[in-house]
This record gives structure tokens, sequence and C-alpha cells, in this order.
């Protein structure tokens, strides 16, 4: 079962009166995704108790409506999909019917291969392209969230996208030329507040909607883009140890990129840094540092992925040297050192300039003893690790010199932990 969605509304701004509105619409409170098999409309048994599931939430929901959408692969002819999923859509459309939910309460269409939401040509992108989509629509209050954006150096009014996003919501709008702005939310619900301007950092604000929020406007200052000025994304956060970010910062390196391509004329140095208080600043040799440079490399990677040019980025690691709290003691003030900044650069700098590199940065995404065993890294690997731990390794390293078995198939952990015997590799 799939529980994401997306309301879309567009909402203009004609005017802006700043006392409280609640407003009684619909939105989509639960979604669920049937997969198909190749050229079958037979709903699989786990999709079937997933229907089952949402025929019983609607019990107690007056005023409901279910939408079902349906969809095919590119695999045949556009008029062959098209009947395909038309006897998918029916066939979802009679499951409801049969649990007893009347046929005027359901909404369906179907697509063919028109709609696809992965355009490979590849077995896992077929995969999710044979899909019937089933969305349960519900009563809800929703009101409005009113501010005002502005420039933080001049507090001159701002021209800014404003995108308000929650679980299952989304909505958007424009602030007029004296840069307010007003939203449609969902009462009582979290939603992140994104707004996005031409030569200006992107500002998100995390927020409950209350009925408190929608009577007071919101003063949003937005930081101007310059040359040499730094920028740290709120949650662009890393594991202890690892290039690896913490998953609340995926939506972070989504708004990356939305800077990136909203400013098409803007190139940023990366820079990565690491959490080590209280210690002299790390060389460059050392492991520690190619943490940094490996966080940095991890950024920039996923900028390449969604199609930003090499040319506009430099990667940098700075080990400790610049932490934001040098002499950390809470778990808090620790994890804010583990983070990567957005410098601007001039664009013949990114071009000139030579990334920082160092061999083999995915070992960074885990933890030293969860790495694959390589015989290259190992030192910095193990570095933090035991005497006794790194004594076990050698041992059974030779064990498995004797017998002619690869280590490189093993973590060093499951190397450490065999010792003495020698590692399970039926599985392997």
């Amino acid at each position: 079962m799939k529980l994401v969605a997306v309301v879309f509304i567009l909402i203009l701004n004609l005017g802006y009166s700043f006392s409280q509105e609640i407003v009684d619409s619909f939105a989509i409170s639960k979604e669920v995704v049937v997969y198909f098999e190749s050229d079958s409309y037979q709903i699989p048994d786990s999709s079937i108790l997933a229907i089952h599931a949402l025929v019983l939430e609607t019990k107690n929901i007056p005023n409901f409506k279910i939408k079902i959408h349906a969809h095919t692969d590119d695999v045949g002819s556009d008029s062959y999909n098209k009947r395909l999923s038309k006897l998918r859509k029916d066939a979802v459309v009679d499951k409801f019917i049969g649990l007893g939910v009347s046929d005027t309460l359901i909404n369906s269409n179907y697509h063919g291969e028109q709609l696809r939401v992965a355009l490979g040509n590849d077995k896992l992108s077929r995969q999710k392209n044979r899909r019937a989509i089933i969305q349960l629509i519900t009563p809800k209050k929703y009101g409005y969230i009113k501010g005002h954006v502005i420039s933080e150096d001049s507090n001159d009014p701002i021209k800014a996208e404003v995108v308000l996003s929650s679980k299952l919501f989304e909505n958007k709008t424009l602030t007029n030329d004296l840069g307010h702005f007003k939203i449609l939310a969902p009462l009582g619900e979290f939603v992140v507040l994104e707004f996005v301007s031409l030569n200006h950092f992107i500002k998100s604000e995390a927020l409950k909607v209350t009925r408190d929020l929608l009577v007071k406007p919101m003063e949003i200052p937005m930081i101007v883009v310059e040359l040499g000025k730094s920028f740290t994304f709120e949650n662009m956060l890393f594991l202890g140890n690892r290039s690896r970010m913490l998953r609340r910062s995926e939506r972070v390196m989504y708004h990356l990129n939305r800077f990136m391509y909203a400013n098409p004329d803007v190139c940023i140095e990366i820079a990565g840094h690491i959490n080590l208080p209280s210690q002299p600043k790390v060389k460059r040799e050392t492991a520690h540092f190619e943490l940094s440079v490996a966080r940095s490399l991890e950024v920039k990677d996923e900028l390449l992925k969604n199609g930003i040019s090499a040319d506009r980025l430099l990667s940098k690691g700075y080990g400790n040297w610049y932490m934001v709290y040098p002499n950390a003691n809470t778990l808090e003030q620790q994890e804010e050192n583990r983070r990567v900044e957005i410098i601007i650069m001039h664009c013949d700098s990114t071009v000139q300039i030579q990334d920082d590199s160092i061999p083999f940065p995915e070992r960074y995404k885990e933890v030293g003893i969860n790495r694959m065993y390589n015989s290259i890294t190992v030192k910095t690997d193990l570095e933090t690790a035991a005497q006794t731990t790194k004594d076990k390794l050698i041992l059974q390293l030779k064990q498995m010199k004797k017998a002619s078995l690869d280590p490189t198939i093993f973590t060093y952990r499951e190397l450490i932990t065999a010792y003495p015997e020698i590692p399970d590799i039926r599985n392997k």
C-alpha cells in the first residue's frame, strides 16, 4: 500500500484580508496504488487486501468519493494499451462495487501509456507504470496563510514563488508586486512552506496550520545571492562518521536543486564539514578529512543526477577546520557540525579550480566496520577500531589466503566476528 498523494491548487493573489478565513473543501486523504503484472488486469492479492482496508475506512466518513485512474507501460500499441488500461480500471471499480461501495461515489478514468511516471524501458520502470491509482477523497477544512516576503538586506518586497506541502497536500502561489502572498493550507496539519526567488537563497519554514497562524501575517526575509556569501541549508545533515545524509535531509536536497534551477547563472562551492570537537585541525591525509570531502561529493553527485552542470559545481572538504560548535558537547551541536555549506562562486572558479578528490568515496557511506573489505583502504576504514579488532582481521585474512577465499565479498564486521572460523560464503 502506498500512502502518497498530492493535491495541487493554484491560488491567485487578488487581495489580502488579514482576518481568519476557513474554507470547507475536499482533499485526498489516502492513496492506494495497485501494480499489475504485464498484460494483465487481475488485481494482486496484496492489493485486494489494501482495497478492503480502504473500504473499511470509509464506513465512518460522510460524503467521501473514490477516484480511480488506470495506466499501462509502453509495451504494445497505443490502442491496445488504452483497452488494457480500461480493463484494469473496470476491475478495480468492480472490486469496490462488490464490497458495497455505490457506483455513484466512484469517479474513474483510464489513460493507456500516456501518463507514465517512469520513462525508462527497463523492467523496473515498466513495472511502476502498470498501475491503477485509487484515491479516497474526503471533506477537509482549510485556511489561508498570509505573509510578506522581503529581502533580508534591504527590506524591499520580493517577487517569489510560494510552495506549501504536507504529506497529502501541495499548493503554490506567487507573491504580488508588494511581496504579499496568500495560500490555502489544510487546517490542523504540519506543512512546509518554501519560498523561491531569483537571486535569493531558498527559504523554508516548517509549521502547524493553526487558527492563530491564520490571523497574523508572516514576515519572510530572504538572503540575497552574492559572490563569496555562504549559506547553510537547514537540516542538510549527515549520519555520524558517514557521508550519507539523514533521511530528513532529502527534502533539503530538493531545495538545493530548486535553487540551482531557479538561478541558472549561479555557480557554487559545496563545502563539506565533519564533527570532531575539541581536537586539533585534521590533516588532509587523514580519514577525518576524507570524510568531509566525501560529504561534499555526495551532494555534488545528487546535483549531477538531477541535471545540474558540473561546470557550476566545485567540491571541497574542510575537515573540522570550521565547525559551527568547535567544543560541541550536545548531540544537537554535534549534528550541526556534520554539514555541507553552499558558497557562491564566480563560474570561472568552478571550472578552473580542481575538486578535492579521494579514492573510493563510496566507502564513507557506511560505518568503517560495516564497509566491504578493501586492501587499499583498510587502514583508514578501521582507523578508529580497537587493536584487538585489527588483530583478528589480520589472522582471518591469513586463514582465507591459505583457503584461496576472496575476503572482498565480506564486510569487515563479517570477517572479524567469524574468527576463528572462516565466514559462511553460502549466501555471498
